[in-house]
């Protein structure tokens, strides 16, 4: 098709197709310690903004219905979502923690039977156009991978609001 505008009526008449998301968190963040004692980790801010804000904000077109599983202080997200007008989503709350697939699991009675979904977890941070691409392919799946740069995980600065500045490798005292 040497024609542009072929190409633009043919986008035009492509469905427009609508998809869920399920945002799993439910985990205690024993990692972080103190920081997830009285916090969720989708909760925590990175640069002055919540987690699950910049999960929000990642969401590619078409997703018009998040389903959030939640376990450990999920009351906490489900009333942030509330306060915050975040209208398409629903609470799902685990029963028992018991890893990823336990809390994907929990979202299956309220996933639309034969449509695909995206799942994410609540303490990522993604970059939508990475997300966007997955969900433009009928059938795909994203795995990344991480690197821990210490034998001890990582070291988190905090500002002096309480904000995660970085992650960074411990040093070797830290990791003792």
């Amino acid at each position: 098709m040497d024609d542009p505008s072929q190409l633009i009526n043919m986008a035009a008449r492509r469905p427009l197709f609508f998809m869920q998301a399920v945002i799993i968190a439910a985990g205690r963040g024993v990692r972080m310690g103190e920081l997830t004692k009285n916090t969720p980790k989708s909760l925590l801010k990175i640069n002055g903004k919540l987690i699950i804000e910049y999960t929000f904000a990642s969401l590619p077109a078409g997703v018009d219905e998040v389903l959030i599983v939640v376990k450990y202080l999920g009351d906490q997200i489900g009333d942030y979502l509330i306060k915050n007008q975040h209208s398409n989503c629903k609470i799902i709350k685990q029963s028992n923690l018991s890893g990823t697939a336990g809390a994907l699991w929990s979202a299956k009675k309220f996933l639309k039977t034969g449509k695909k979904f995206l799942v994410l977890n609540g303490d990522d941070i993604y970059d939508r156009s990475e997300l966007q691409i997955l969900t433009d392919r009928s059938i795909s799946m994203g795995v990344a991978r991480c690197l821990l740069p210490g034998p001890n995980f990582f070291t988190i600065d905090l500002d002096g609001d309480g904000n995660i500045m970085c992650y960074r490798s411990p040093t070797e005292a830290e990791s003792k």
